[in-house]
């Protein structure tokens, strides 16, 4: 699951953007037209917002059956197919957002020293 710094981090990379699939958990609605399950789904990124009141990031998104919806980023669970902790891995950053201490590097030097 995606936290608000982490998202926010991965958005200034444009890593999350229009056109990004996403695999997140949204409410299902029964035959009486009430929520009765919660179920996970792939969806596409259309736009992505920022609640100025509560500072929480918003993705709209549609999926298969065209419908438009909304998810807060505690209900996202993959982005482009990877989980939070890899996908921060791949961009630098711990799996809270900040920055990842990058070691030494390691193996042969060039020519020159």
């Amino acid at each position: 699951m995606l936290n608000t710094l982490l998202t926010h981090r991965l958005i200034d990379k444009g890593v999350i953007s229009q056109g990004t699939a996403f695999l997140a958990y949204y409410d299902a609605p029964g035959l009486s037209c009430t929520t009765d399950a919660r179920i996970t789904g792939n969806f596409i990124v259309h736009s992505v917002k920022l609640l100025a009141t509560t500072k929480q990031i918003i993705l709209e998104g549609c999926g298969a059956d065209k419908i438009m919806r909304r998810f807060r980023t505690e209900d996202v669970i993959t982005v482009d197919g990877m989980a939070a902790s890899r996908l921060a891995r791949v961009y630098g950053l711990l799996e809270d957002g900040t920055d990842a201490q990058t070691g030494k590097r390691r193996g042969r030097r060039g020519a020159y020293g």
